[in-house]
């Protein structure tokens, strides 16, 4: 059993395909558990090891489908360090990325994900080896 306190965090560490990532997938829902029972009492949001890019604007990947509150979604691309990409880019948020768009480095498409789940509010957030992609100092910036 594994329970988690509001305010807490908990790590989950071991080897190479020992299953880390298949426990997040199931208690977060992204993969449906036929062995086991899951329960999350709260909403949820999920950032996989390998971040899931919608063929459409930056604005588009992170409100994914929700109305905008324009302080949280500045908020979430600030949190995630994804402001300064955005500056950078001539379209800014509108800027079309995935198959016909820009294409977006590993870094970049896990930190958008990161902004997705953070723009959701979620109660619960399962972030499975997000900082593998960024440098340290983005790394730091976003843990802190």
């Amino acid at each position: 059993d594994i329970q988690v306190r509001a305010g807490e965090v908990l790590l989950l560490l071991g080897e190479i395909g020992s299953g880390k990532s298949t426990l997040l997938s199931l208690m977060s829902g992204a993969k449906p558990a036929r062995s086991m029972e899951v329960e999350v009492t709260r909403r949820r949001a999920y950032v996989s090891q390998i971040p899931f890019v919608l063929n459409d604007t930056i604005r588009a990947n992170v409100l994914f489908g929700l109305d905008l509150d324009e302080q949280r979604y500045r908020d979430a691309m600030a949190r995630s360090q994804m402001a300064k990409d955005i500056a950078g880019m001539v379209d800014g948020d509108a800027t079309l990325v995935g198959r016909s768009g820009v294409q977006l480095s590993g870094g970049q498409k896990s930190r958008l994900a990161l902004a997705r789940a953070l723009y959701a509010d979620a109660k619960i957030v399962f972030l499975d080896d997000v900082f593998s992609a960024v440098d340290a100092q983005t790394g730091n910036a976003i843990w802190e």
